[in-house]
């Protein structure tokens, strides 16, 4: 984690856009008061988290890989706090939007992406799941909304909600339907077979198809190759993606096959250290006017010039920012607040700031009777259980992370 960044607060940001939602809550992009940085800061109600045991899973499995991967093309985190209500994970801002959106700028400013550049983004994605594999993790989500680009026009994977690490007891393998539609291996959508780390490639295969063919629909591609209308991948690629979408996971190309395939003409150890350059960076002009960018504000909310040295955000600047943020983030407060035993399950997630105001309510056993009028009953069984679900995810990423050494 960041350094820099250590102890900070959400008085310490000022509210540039909301750039995500989810059923977790919200992505913000945000400048660091401070230094004046752009970041993305990730929201999640604890509320949803005790309500669905299955967010506070995801945030977990999310928080262990962003803070124990050294990759260069997976996300970091770079700190977490917490308030009352909701959980903060502050990560790198990156300026290239998603691969959806780097392929649709890319077709307007170059046309067709030519198969060299495919090359370089797939190669870099097979680095990273392969940097996920190491550490016995299948990542289960593969598809081109969790690739993200950053300034330099690189790759970082996000998104590890679904990721699981996989366990020596169960043979390394796990089994359950997790993922994205067109994505997902078979073994993975049958939802009752057992699967390992070869899952992942094929959802790798499909995206290297989304890059040439503009959808997923691996029938639609079968059907044109069987047909032999090749019209955009080479021999090679081709080759590849057949390799990577075996429906048996015995015969699918692994690691070894895909580092010495032929589609993949690249220097290896150079790119595993940045040390290639990207085929063209994102449009930074525009960057800020990505379609998928969602405003927070009705008006239209001055973005931050990135231009700008850290050390000229004046301290007179700041405190105007910090004003500003204090009456336009938009923070959910409920009117019951969440008991010392509900709030101590967050502690892995960071220090808490800036308590909510506090309110008066009747209590059962230590347990709020209710959240609101939306929501159902929080009891001692939903408290126990998540903090049972915090404690599995950290016992099997630190397990698996220690058979990986």
């Amino acid at each position: 984690m960041s350094s820099t960044m250590e102890g900070c607060s959400l008085s310490d940001f000022v509210e540039i856009k909301v750039i995500g939602r989810g059923s977790f809550g919200q992505v913000h992009a945000m400048r660091y008061l401070p230094t004046g940085e752009v970041v993305a800061v990730k929201r999640a109600s604890k509320r949803k988290c005790l309500i669905r045991r299955s967010h506070l899973k995801a945030l977990s499995a999310e928080m262990q890989v962003l803070t124990n991967n050294t990759s260069p093309y997976l996300l970091q985190l770079k700190t977490s706090f917490q308030t009352d209500d909701d959980l903060f994970f502050v990560l790198p801002y990156m300026h290239g939007g998603d691969l959806v959106g780097h392929f649709d700028s890319l077709d307007k400013r170059v046309g067709k992406v030519p198969e060299p550049w495919i090359r370089f983004y797939a190669a870099e994605l097979s680095i990273a799941l392969s940097d996920l594999h190491k550490m016995k993790i299948v990542y289960r989500d593969i598809k081109p909304e969790n690739i993200l680009i950053d300034g330099e026009g690189h790759i970082k994977l996000c998104d590890f909600g679904l990721s699981h690490a996989l366990q020596a007891k169960d043979g390394f393998m796990t089994r359950g339907r997790a993922g994205t539609g067109r994505y997902m291996a078979p073994e993975v959508a049958s939802g009752h077979d057992w699967y390992d780390c070869s899952s992942d490639m094929y959802g790798l295969g499909v995206v290297i198809v989304w890059m040439f063919e503009g959808h997923s629909d691996v029938s639609k591609y079968r059907a044109k190759t069987v047909a032999k209308k090749y019209t955009e991948a080479s021999r090679a690629a081709r080759n590849l993606i057949d390799g990577l979408l075996q429906p048996d996971p015995e015969i699918r190309f692994g690691w070894d096959v895909i580092f010495t395939h032929p589609f993949f003409r690249v220097n290896w150890d150079a790119l595993r250290l940045r040390k290639v350059s990207a085929p063209i960076g994102p449009d930074l002009v525009t960057w800020h006017q990505n379609p998928h960018l969602v405003k927070l504000k009705s008006d239209d909310a001055q973005l931050p010039d990135l231009g700008v040295p850290d050390n000229l955000v004046s301290p007179d600047i700041q405190a105007k920012q910090r004003l500003q943020m204090q009456s336009n983030v938009k923070i959910e407060c409920r009117d019951t607040p969440l008991t010392p035993q509900q709030q101590a399950m967050f502690a892995n997630f960071g220090p808490t700031f800036a308590p909510q105001k506090s309110h008066n309510v009747q209590q059962i056993e230590g347990i709020p009777a209710s959240l609101d009028a939306h929501t159902r009953i929080l009891n001692v069984n939903d408290v126990a259980n998540a903090h049972k679900i915090v404690n599995d995810v950290a016992s099997s990423f630190s397990t698996t992370l220690s058979l990986a050494a």
